[in-house]
């Protein structure tokens, strides 16, 4: 082949390749409705977009006394560098009716909060938050257990569903009965 066709051979190359991926599709079928891209647009749009890293973070046996300010205390003994800039956190408390699950990552979430992801699910975290009592910023630490949701009975599904005004409604429909005794008003 000669090499003064080879530029123009690649040109030929990519302007097919360009044609063929903007040529439109010949099943009008195959293309999603409108409704349903502007449903996944907004589902996407409300879904949290969490940054995780699942590498555990090290932890030191006895770190010494000037480490341990920016530092959390585990309930296996061990130290852990305290997340989101907290000074002088409290030592994890953890609930006594469960074992504690070592920490497998880092996740942070939407508003930018990192927190610790456990190998049970659970999430704890540190921050410094306001404390108008010492009128000052304080290190806090938070544990977070998942438990399973309890159903409710039906009668106080139903009380919640009234309590929030949407009883019998699965849309935005009026209430056929609110709408009855209002035609009747009139």
């Amino acid at each position: 082949m000669n090499s003064s066709l080879l530029p123009i051979g690649i040109v030929f190359c990519l302007a097919a390749g360009a044609v063929l991926w903007w040529w439109p599709e010949e099943a009008a079928s195959a293309a999603p409705a409108p409704t349903a891209v502007a449903d996944e647009r907004a589902e996407a749009a409300e879904a949290p977009v969490l940054q995780v890293r699942y590498t555990a973070p090290e932890t030191v046996q006895n770190p010494d006394e000037s480490a341990k300010r920016r530092m959390v205390r585990l309930p296996n003994g061990e130290y852990v560098r305290a997340l989101n800039g907290a000074v002088d956190a409290p030592p994890m408390q953890w609930p006594n009716d469960r074992p504690f699950s070592p920490i497998i990552g880092i996740e942070r979430d939407t508003n930018g909060k990192d927190w610790w992801v456990h190998a049970d699910n659970t999430k704890s975290t540190t921050e410094m938050v306001f404390r108008s009592d010492l009128g000052r910023h304080d290190a806090v630490t938070q544990v977070c257990n998942p438990t399973p949701a309890l159903p409710l009975e039906p009668r106080e599904l139903e009380r919640a569903r009234q309590a929030s005004g949407t009883a019998g409604q699965s849309s935005g429909a009026p209430n056929p009965s609110a709408v009855r005794s209002e035609a009747k008003r009139q």
